[in-house]
């Protein structure tokens, strides 16, 4: 899969997971938290993302996944 290819299937996924984000207009490099992204929500993406991806996010890498991109390359490392 080719990081386009899994950009647009996260971006589906944060679309689905009825976050308070605009997922069409939101920086992509930018905190997530920083552009209206509440825990809640992150929860609900991240559990969204193990399951689709089959990939789970270590306790201590969470912190770590700020802005979108950085969900990106750890998945696509992680896959």
């Amino acid at each position: 899969m080719t990081r386009d290819e899994l950009k647009n299937k996260m971006l589906d996924q944060l679309r689905d997971a009825g976050t308070m984000l605009d997922v069409d207009t939101f920086d992509h490099s930018q905190s997530m938290e920083d552009q209206g992204m509440d825990s809640l929500d992150n929860s609900t993406f991240l559990l969204a993302i193990e399951e689709a991806m089959n990939v789970k996010v270590a306790d201590e890498d969470i912190e770590k996944l700020v802005s979108f991109d950085n969900y990106v390359d750890y998945v696509l490392a992680n896959i």
